[in-house]
């Protein structure tokens, strides 16, 4: 009698665990980023704009270009800390660009927006 007071409890336990195990892997731990990028005063959003995306560890890098609507997005395994530079060649023959940048903490399972704003001045190499 005592081994199926010890026996049932030992099932139980390890059949929640078993479904704790496998239920947590179905979560998802990928973390979102959507850049918006606009105008300085409009608000306007730009297309063609050059985004870069890192991490001050290193660990994360990632470029792209922003479509039709402004927008670039992207994903990333673990919540990070990241530093969203955008730039905007406006000025072909001398080489002049106008830029901006912000920082976003992304967390799992969600999106995170990051609005980055091109200043209206123009800067030159």
């Amino acid at each position: 009698m005592n081994k199926k007071r010890i026996l049932f409890p030992a099932l139980l336990f390890i059949s929640l665990l078993t479904a704790a195990v496998f239920s947590a892997c179905d979560k998802d731990t990928n973390c979102y980023l959507e850049v918006l990028v606009v105008e300085e005063g409009t608000r306007v959003p730009v297309s063609g704009a050059k985004i870069v995306i890192t991490q001050e560890s290193g660990s994360i890098h990632d470029e792209g270009e922003t479509g039709a609507n402004g927008k670039y997005t992207t994903h990333f395994p673990a919540p990070a800390i990241l530093t969203v530079n955008a730039s905007l060649l406006t000025d072909v023959e001398n080489n002049g660009y106008r830029e901006g940048s912000t920082t976003v903490r992304t967390a799992d399972g969600e999106t995170t927006t990051a609005i980055v704003t091109l200043a209206s001045e123009t800067h030159y190499n």
